[in-house]
Order: structure tokens, then sequence, then C-alpha cells
């Protein structure tokens, strides 16, 4: 018996990371900050320049009538977060927390490339709304981090989401400076670039390269540092059914050695 019942907890009770009372688990608590902070940049790295890189796509004549093009290539990533959130969510508890987030950070590589060297405003557009569409990572970081400290230590959950709260504000913060910094640079910047220089075909993919190397920097702290922190709540369906079952009979077998009032005993 304590055999099975180590062979069935083997199977139900999959605890990957007990978190240490008083302990602050920095590595992994950073790697996940890495995750937001990149999140965050990704976002907000092009409202820049997503006029100018409307007109130079052809999409818009001028800047003055580039905005509704502009809002809709920025907001695409928004449209695309906003269908898979759920279903990240979803596969996060399934799987992992650590497969999301790595998967999600190797997305953000892939598309903020493709989004830099788009050709055509379709591809930008497609680019920047699967860069959200495989983007699960906000719900997934606060509850990896969530997990990270006991669930009980008030210190200690405030100052994880305090970290992971400042990495959000700080990408926020970078992302626009960034990207109008390194935006068309040979335009910004003539005495510094040559006439044929390969950023006049891609005068936008210097913020996105940027941002992929955030990406990658976060990629490789979560595989490194972040432990697993799901847990697969115990499958104890059958003991409850078990359970179930035998009130019901013993609910029956009190019921059928009741005496019927209506009968008179002689």
């Amino acid at each position: 018996k304590p055999k099975l019942k180590q062979e069935q907890d083997d199977m139900t009770l999959l605890q990957r990371y007990e978190p240490v009372r008083g302990y602050f688990p920095y590595p992994a608590v950073v790697s996940v900050t890495l995750c937001l902070f990149a999140n965050n940049y990704a976002i907000t790295s092009c409202f820049a320049y997503t006029g100018a890189m409307v007109v130079h796509l052809g999409i818009a004549p001028t800047r003055d009538e580039a905005g509704y093009y502009a809002g809709l290539l920025a907001a695409s990533f928004m449209i695309g977060r906003g269908m898979t959130a759920l279903v990240w969510g979803i596969m996060a508890d399934r799987y992992g927390r650590r497969p999301v987030l790595l998967t999600c950070c190797c997305a953000m590589i892939v598309f903020q490339i493709l989004f830099g060297c788009a050709t055509s405003f379709a591809m930008a557009l497609a680019a920047r709304f699967f860069l959200g569409f495989f983007n699960g990572l906000v719900g997934t970081s606060k509850t990896a981090v969530a997990e990270l400290v006991p669930g009980d230590d008030v210190k200690l959950q405030s100052k994880a989401m305090g970290i992971l709260g400042g990495a959000v504000s700080f990408g926020q913060l970078i992302g626009p400076s960034v990207g109008g910094w390194l935006a068309d640079p040979v335009q910004q910047y003539p005495d510094q670039y040559d006439k044929d220089s390969f950023l006049i075909d891609v005068p936008f993919v210097l913020p996105n390269i940027v941002g992929a190397v955030f990406a990658l920097v976060a990629t490789i702290a979560v595989y490194f540092f972040l432990p697993e922190t799901r847990t697969v709540a115990s499958s104890s369906n059958d003991d409850d059914d078990d359970d179930e079952e035998e009130l019901v009979m013993g609910f029956e077998d009190s019921s059928s050695t009741k005496k019927d009032p209506s009968k008179k005993e002689f």
C-alpha cells in the first residue's frame, strides 16, 4: 500500500520547485524580469517611427496622412495578443512556465527581425500581429514570479512583484527612446553612413535588432536560471468517486433499516 501510494504521488504530485522561506531567488526573478522588459520594449519601440515607416513602405504619401495606418500597425500587436492570451495561460498550466516563456521569447526574436526588415505594409502588419499572437509573457511571467517565493511571505512577494513592475516601466521608457534614436539612421545621421548603406532599404531594422538582442538575453537567462515552478494538482478523482460511492451506500443502508412509521408493531 505505501509503495502504491508513493507511485501515485509521483504521477500526480509533480512539485518541480519548492520556494524556501526567507530566501529570495534573484537569478530566477531577474530572468523573468528580463522577459517582461524585452516584451515592453517590443511593444513600445515602434511608437516613435510607425508614421515614418508607413510612408517608407508606400502605404501613405506623407506623414500627415499616415495616422490611420500607423495606428493599425501599432495596435496589431495587441490584437494578436488578445486572441491568444487565454490559450497561453492554459498552455502554461499544462506544459509549464518555462516552455511558454522560452517559446514566446524566441518568437520575439524572429518577428522583431521580420518587422524591421519588412518591405511592404502587409509584411510589417503580419510580423507585428504574430509578435503579439505568440506572446504569452505577461500572465506567465507574473505567475512564475509569484511561485518563486513563498505565497504567504508578503515581504518577498511584494519585492518580487515590485522588481517585475519596474521592468515593465523601464521597458516602456527605453522602447520609444531607443526606437526614435536608431530609426532611419541614414537620414538622421547622414555624415556617419554611406549612401549605399543597406540601412537605406531597411531603415528601421536597428531598433528591432536591439529588441531581438534583449529577447535573446532573456531566453538565455530563462533557460539557465529559471526552474519550472508549475505544480500539477493532485488528481484524486478516483478517491473522490470512491468516497461518494461509500457515502451513498451508507445512506441507502441506513435508510433501509429505518422502520415505516405507518406500520404498527404487535
